[in-house]
């Protein structure tokens, strides 16, 4: 299955160097196929031909030439390296899509994963519409073959809930600009120990039928008390592969120290075989349009827990179905 990882680019245990071979970017291997440099920030100042980091959001020691080799180095194993842009701390009030663009292309990069954390909630909703559409038009307008992701969040997909900050919040800008994307990455994690990030995917999928990753964070998480274990990474690893062979996982991060690190969950799920669902993708069923139960957390209101939405035949095989199902009924009569 995919795996993605995030690299924490603030957080180099090994000496500076100027060879690339050395560093930990370049040490990344199978079964990882993607890595996420975090992170960049959405009003970067960064001018073509720069190549120093400065006005970029990222914080490597190393120097933009290594890094540069170092990503190479991926791209020689088949490892696709992405931008992450955003995060919890920088603010999408100003993002400059044509910075961010020579950034990735001068750094030879395959693209730009928005990971979409607005500080103000549903409220800026109407933004991530137009961060993604502006996104992928400039790709097009630099002639740039590049890949783009967005990394939402737990809740976003559920449907808005009064006095919750984050619930529903990416509804509106995957139903007008979702199509632009190539995956997206849930936030499976600071909801709590009783969140279920199957029904989140479920969720995401009513308004998006590309690849989708659950996220999983290792070791303490900023909120809510869960921790990961490898039992339930290995369930939500084969429950997102069965609901469609091209989802994946992604692990918040690579470097992040923990008693299950990334490397145990890595090796815990890689050889989970892909089955081909025989129900949940199938183009003879289709996701119910009624909202999706949520239950809020009273000890945090911005976070909110839903349930799984039920799937229900439709169409002429769901008719046949009905009609089977009377007259087994008659017959028991």
């Amino acid at each position: 299955m995919k795996i993605s990882v995030y690299f924490q680019t603030w957080s180099s245990v090994l000496p500076w160097t100027t060879n690339p071979l050395l560093t930990e970017l370049a040490g990344i291997s199978y079964p990882i196929s993607n890595v996420n440099l975090a992170f960049a920030q959405p009003g970067s100042t960064y001018l073509k031909g720069q190549e120093t980091f400065s006005g970029t959001g990222l914080d490597f020691s190393l120097d933009f030439q290594t890094v540069k080799a170092a990503i190479q180095i991926l791209h020689e194993k088949n490892i696709t390296v992405m931008l992450s842009v955003g995060g919890s701390t920088f603010s999408w009030d100003d993002p400059n899509y044509l910075s961010l663009g020579y950034l990735v292309q001068d750094l030879g990069l395959d693209g730009i994963d928005l990971d979409w954390e607005p500080v103000n909630g549903i409220a800026d909703s109407k933004k991530l519409g137009e961060i993604i559409s502006r996104t992928y038009t400039m790709f097009q307008g630099q002639l740039m073959d590049k890949k783009l992701s967005l990394t939402g969040w737990s809740t976003g997909a559920y449907n808005p809930l009064e006095g919750n900050l984050y619930q529903g919040m990416d509804q509106e800008g995957l139903v007008g600009a979702g199509t632009d994307l190539d995956w997206i990455n849930i936030m499976t994690y600071d909801a709590g120990p009783t969140f279920d990030p199957q029904a989140a995917l479920l969720a995401y999928r009513k308004f998006y039928q590309g690849p989708i990753n659950l996220g999983f964070e290792v070791g303490p998480q900023s909120w809510g008390g869960a921790v990961l274990s490898l039992d339930d990474a290995i369930q939500w690893s084969q429950f997102a592969l069965n609901e469609n062979p091209a989802n994946g996982i992604f692990i918040w991060s690579l470097e992040k120290p923990a008693e299950i690190d990334a490397q145990d969950v890595i090796q815990a799920i890689q050889n989970i075989p892909s089955v081909e669902s025989t129900h949940m993708h199938s183009p003879a069923y289709s996701y119910p349009t009624m909202a999706l139960p949520t239950l809020t957390l009273a000890s945090n209101p911005q976070q909110t827990l839903g349930s799984d939405p039920i799937l229900v035949p439709s169409g002429a095989v769901g008719q046949s179905a009905l009609t089977l199902f009377i007259i087994i009924l008659i017959c028991m009569c």
